[in-house]
């Protein structure tokens, strides 16, 4: 049998895609991401984004509190959309110059509202708490030194899109200053996973 032998300055060719075949696989999967967009649950993925916000803000208000020695006031801003940070560390509620405030907005499509329902029951309201004190206008809570919040609070945010309107609610245990997020199905709320 004879061998075939190539020249070892033989070039060889490769295959590959031509710029049209790219193209039409471009197309395609634009075409497929179009058909998929519209399914996703965007109101759910944006009220979701809203607690996450809102709790690591609550939750980095507690820390602060307990590393720094000091109160950290969490001033809920309603109208905003935000959570104001003041660590008031000579504890007047006052913010002095050298006292630090920080602001935390809301993710982009979640607004603070009125649900059907709320978690633990009662009127329907934005924000609830049983000793909520007013700070510039708005209602506030303060974490102490211990991580103790001075008022239970629950704070309700609604994302919508075309097809539904979703509910969550952040809610803070007073005696440990715990921060849950809740989720509104059907009726009934339930306890969303850290």
């Amino acid at each position: 049998m004879a061998r075939e032998y190539e020249h070892p300055n033989a070039v060889m060719q490769r295959g590959g895609f031509t710029l049209v075949e790219l193209l039409i696989v471009v197309i395609m999967v634009g075409v497929l991401v179009a058909m998929a967009v519209p399914r996703l649950p965007v109101a759910a993925l944006r009220a979701d984004a809203g607690v996450r916000t809102l709790r690591s803000g609550l939750q980095v208000a507690q820390r602060l509190a307990v590393t720094r020695q000091s109160n950290v006031v969490v001033i809920v801003d309603t109208a905003g959309g935000r959570l104001r940070l003041h660590e008031d560390t000579n504890r007047d509620g006052v913010v002095d110059g050298d006292e630090r405030v920080r602001s935390i907005p809301l993710e982009e499509g979640a607004r603070l509202g009125v649900p059907d329902s709320r978690v633990f029951g009662g009127t329907p309201v934005v924000l609830a708490g049983t000793n909520l004190r007013d700070r510039d206008g708005y209602p506030s809570v303060t974490f102490r030194r211990d991580g103790t919040s001075s008022s239970d609070l629950e704070m309700y945010l609604s994302a919508r899109d075309t097809r539904q309107q979703v509910w969550r609610a952040v809610v803070v245990a007073p005696s440990t200053g715990r921060v849950e997020g809740w989720r509104l199905v059907g009726t009934a709320w339930t306890r969303m996973r850290p």
